[in-house]
């Protein structure tokens, strides 16, 4: 949601330089919607689709950047930013691969020229099917993100990065469970040039949520998505943004889902507030399988079975 970036970084520029320039190119906003099927707004699942699905989502994030000096006054790096998602994957047996990128509009900023448009970090995923059971699933996931250039606003990296983790999953014919945890690498960056200010390097990065059933084809979730740098806990580091969402899925595959993400911990990687809407073309099976029970044959009754089986044992009249 915010930096609070020390003083010595604004007295050290001048009148020409912005405070943007000033500071080293990282990814203010990693935030990339679901895509897999069953997945929540922003926690992937672990199950794999059975053929092709897509997703465009459009999200605005107010506020994922913002400086603020000694005395109080307010900068904003990154005022509101726009985002059209677009995502398309295939499943091939227990394997799924993806793609997917944002086009990204900035739209009110302190530092930059405004409206400017960019393309942000190009993704490609692989996701595979550990355990496939009707109440628990496991899969592994692994993302590589190649940079388009949104690095120079503090949108993108400006370096290859990449996570590497588990989904898992699991319920059944009320609430699910969803769970992601991941290790990404991603270049460093320096937030000032003293030696106590923040170091963004390689996190932790987890995402879980609920989602409960409401009728067959609307469910509600929520989630909490957060990540921290294993070697440095402070809070100017440890984002902590928390989503209410809710999806609708037609049994033709059609997707509407959308949602609201607040900040609730101001650090880099959560914004004051998210609004997320989309739309996709899903055509799996909901997140969790509860088999139907299989009618048992019927069995005949046993008056009518010793009438169909009992031998004909009268003995034939003569004349």
């Amino acid at each position: 949601m915010m930096v609070v970036l020390l003083a010595q970084l604004a007295a050290a520029q001048s009148a020409s330089e912005s405070v943007s320039d000033t500071l080293e190119p990282f990814n203010a906003d990693s935030f990339r919607p679901a895509m897999g099927p069953g997945a929540l707004l922003a926690t992937e699942s672990a199950r794999v689709p059975d053929q092709f699905i897509a997703r465009v989502d459009l999200t605005q994030a107010h506020n994922p950047l913002i400086w603020i000096d000694e005395d109080g006054s307010q900068l904003d790096l990154i005022g509101d930013a726009i985002g059209i998602h677009l995502g398309a994957g295939r499943g091939l047996g227990r394997t799924q691969l993806g793609i997917s990128a944002p086009l990204i509009r900035l739209i009110t900023s302190d530092t930059e020229a405004v409206p400017s448009v960019m393309a942000g970090d190009l993704a490609l995923s692989a996701k595979y099917a550990v355990l496939r059971r009707d109440r628990l699933a496991l899969a592994g996931i692994g993302v590589l993100t190649v940079p388009l250039g949104a690095d120079i606003f503090h949108l993108g990296h400006d370096g290859i990065s990449g996570d590497l983790g588990l989904a898992m999953g699991g319920g059944g014919e009320g609430l699910a469970w969803l769970t992601n945890i991941a290790y990404r690498i991603q270049p460093s960056a320096s937030l000032d040039n003293a030696a106590e200010a923040l170091t963004l390097k390689n996190a932790v990065v987890v995402r879980g949520g609920l989602s409960l059933p409401v009728g067959e084809e609307l469910a509600l979730s929520g989630e909490l998505l957060t990540s921290f740098i294993p070697t440095d806990l402070m809070a100017e580091s440890t984002p902590i943004e928390v989503m209410v969402g809710a999806s609708h899925q037609t049994r033709e595959g059609r997707l509407l889902r959308g949602g609201l993400g607040v900040g609730i911990v101001g650090a880099i990687g959560a914004p004051t507030w998210r609004l997320m809407i989309g739309i996709g073309h899903d055509p799996g099976a909901p997140l969790i399988l509860v088999p139907e029970e299989t009618p048992l044959p019927q069995q005949p009754l046993p008056a009518e079975a010793e009438t169909r089986t009992a031998p004909n044992t009268t003995p034939p009249v003569t004349p």
